[in-house]
């Protein structure tokens, strides 16, 4: 009980802790995240704002009048000068006339302001003389009079890296300011033991060359063995691109948080772990005491003794008891175990009532018992003498009725016999009138078939006549092939002999030779044609002859068919003739088989009705004994049943006896 209760109260508070730990670590490494997103933002905001109030600056300087004039160096000094005095962000401020440019024609400021013309160009950062990181923007300005020089001012970090300082990255962290060439411009990770310092290269690090070759212009970056709470975020989005910026933070950062959050999830569970075994213990300890007290009724009501739990305290007992009882206390409306102590009860007093009735009615069947037993005995007596007395009679009356059956049954099977001579009869006459029919339709039929063969007959020689016309046709048809051959070849002649004619002509002959060309040409055709026919003709008559000798082939077929079914047809007659007497002599021996069956059925019907009431007698003597018998069979069942009755009411009273119901308790 103990430990099941502290299972069932300490495996939910583990899954609250370990989720509420889960939870909130994934909210400090999401807080570490936002703050490391917000320290990149604030120092390229604050590169972003001193470049632009730098740009803005050279831009008001390119277009004041000392500029678009002729160039004159003293007052430019001047105005430069006061400018430089009111910006602490400038370090120094110069213009290079581009006639007096040689010492500066080789610096990056001054190469990418002329290549950049009319745009700001900005430096990477660099550091100068006096150890402090500066970038130069510069821009190319032309006069008036077309002299031309650039203009540059040295933009000093230090306000970048006092930013920097001030920026605070969770417990741990640090963020940096580095060139595209991997040099630390600005950090607030500098006079930590193992942070980063100012002008430092970390070219050669993992985390430079992660961020150098990523395609994504700011995201998340996880070195060789880092995880979700060291990851570097790094932004390139700078002004101009000159300078990356990243933040991170130490693997050891939410330590402290996530070490006092385990220390207070432990005292919790131990707490809580406290109280659950103090509670299981008394709960146990409770559930013993109830278990006993409802152990010892069910115990007495297995020995026979009934009683109910009564709602009252005896002696002096300690406060678990008295919780108990108080607990165990009967209330149809109470705790669950006041409600089973109700109803157990209530079985109690109805099992009591039960068994009071019980007992009543045990007596009462034993004396009822023992009256049915000394009525079955005398009963049983008398019924063994009438069984006796009617056995005799039957078995005389079964002999008679076993003579009679014998004799009804050999008539039965002569009966029998004679009937299925008789059938036999009736169905040789029925297949034989079937026959005969069948003969005689088979006679018209082959009559039919030899009318109808011979119509046949004359078709299939009026088609060979038909066929041999044809053939007669045919060769008609080759004749006048032949006669228009001859034509065609005539045409031809005549043709070329006009051919000849208009060459001869000359000039006045060329319409008349294309016309004899023409004709010759169409002599041509009608040759190949006529030839074609000639082949087609020729493939006709062959298949003409075939026909022919194929159909002359069917008509003396047909001569031998129409023998055959004559002699078919002769023979159907005689069969028909011999079936037709056959009938004949069925039929009287049909007559005779009816006249037997009657002088049979006579007898029989007189014979069966002694054997019937001979079966009839016999039947109604034999169940009467039977009858009997089975009358003195239950009369002896009935008695031995009684027997038991009486037993089994002695051994219930016996057993009843042993129950103390609460009206006796009470008595």
């Amino acid at each position: 009980m103990a430990v099941f209760l502290t299972a069932a109260v300490m495996i939910p508070t583990l899954v609250i802790t370990t989720s509420s730990y889960v939870q909130t670590k994934n909210l400090l490494i999401s807080r570490n995240n936002i703050s490391k997103k917000s320290a990149t933002n604030v120092l390229i905001t604050s590169k972003q704002n001193l470049q632009a109030s730098v740009e803005q600056e050279i831009k008001n300087l390119a277009y004041l009048p000392i500029f678009k004039s002729k160039f004159n160096n003293k007052d430019i000094n001047l105005e430069l000068k006061a400018v430089k005095s009111g910006n602490s962000d400038i370090k120094k401020i110069f213009f290079v006339n581009s006639a007096n440019a040689k010492k500066v024609l080789d610096t990056s400021w001054y190469k990418g302001s002329i290549k950049n013309s009319g745009s700001i160009y900005w430096t990477s950062p660099y550091k100068d003389s006096a150890g402090d990181y500066i970038a130069t923007a510069s821009i190319a300005i032309r006069n008036n009079e077309g002299q031309s020089g650039v203009l540059a001012i040295d933009t000093s970090y230090t306000g970048i890296q006092n930013t920097a300082m001030g920026i605070k990255v969770g417990r741990t962290g640090n963020v940096t300011l580095i060139s595209r060439a991997g040099r630390v411009v600005a950090t607030n990770d500098v006079g930590k033991n193992d942070g980063l310092q100012l002008g430092q290269s970390i070219d050669k690090t993992e985390i430079y060359k992660r961020i150098k070759n990523s395609k994504k212009l700011r995201g998340t970056i996880f070195i060789k063995g880092s995880n979700r709470i060291d990851a570097v975020y790094f932004d390139k989005t700078t002004f101009d691109s000159s300078t990356w910026v990243f933040s991170k933070v130490r693997k050891t950062d939410l330590d402290k948080e996530l070490n006092s959050l385990i220390i207070n999830t432990i005292w919790v569970i131990v707490i809580t772990l406290a109280i659950v075994v103090l509670f299981s213990l008394l709960a146990s300890k409770m559930m013993g005491i109830l278990v006993k007290q409802f152990s010892e009724y069910f115990v007495k009501a297995g020995q026979g003794e009934f009683m109910i739990i009564k709602d009252k305290t005896t002696g002096k007992q300690s406060l678990m008891n008295k919780c108990a009882h108080k607990i165990l206390k009967p209330n149809k409306k109470g705790n669950e175990i006041g409600r089973v102590t109700a109803l157990y009860n209530k079985m109690i007093i109805s099992i009591s009532e039960l068994i009071s009735q019980v007992k009543k009615e045990a007596r009462i069947v034993a004396e009822k018992s023992n009256l049915l037993m000394e009525l079955g005995e005398q009963t049983t007596k008398a019924t063994e003498e009438v069984v006796q007395t009617i056995t005799g009679i039957a078995e005389v009356i079964g002999v008679q009725a076993q003579e009679t059956e014998s004799s009804v049954a050999k008539l039965q099977q002569l009966s029998q016999i004679t009937d299925g001579l008789n059938g036999n009869v009736e169905q040789m006459t029925k297949e034989s009138k079937e026959a005969a029919k069948l003969n005689k339709d088979n006679i018209r039929l082959s009559q039919d078939v030899e009318q109808n063969w011979h119509t046949e007959l004359a078709n299939m020689e009026n088609l060979n006549q038909t066929v041999g016309s044809l053939d007669g046709n045919i060769q008609n048809i080759n004749k006048i092939i032949s006669v228009i051959n001859g034509v065609s070849h005539q045409t031809n002649l005549l043709a070329l002999n006009a051919s000849i004619e208009a060459a001869s002509v000359g000039e006045k002959g060329k319409g008349f030779a294309v016309v004899a060309t023409e004709i010759r040409k169409l002599s041509e055709k009608t040759k190949k044609s006529t030839k074609e026919i000639e082949d087609i003709i020729r493939e006709i008559t062959r298949q003409s002859s075939d026909m022919v000798s194929q159909t002359a082939a069917s008509i003396a077929g047909g001569q031998r068919q129409t023998k055959l079914i004559g002699d078919a047809i002769d023979s159907s007659q005689k069969v028909f003739k011999k079936s037709s007497k056959l009938l004949e002599k069925i039929s009287e021996v049909e007559e005779y088989s009816k006249k037997i069956k009657e002088v049979q059925k006579d007898v029989l019907e007189k014979l069966e009705g002694v054997a019937s009431s001979t079966e009839e007698n016999a039947a109604g003597t034999e169940e009467v004994s039977a009858n009997s018998e089975e009358v003195l069979a239950t009369m002896i069942e009935f008695t031995r049943n009684i027997g038991d009755l009486r037993e089994a009411s002695e051994v219930l009273e016996r057993g009843t006896g042993k129950f103390k119901t609460i009206n006796q308790e009470e008595n």
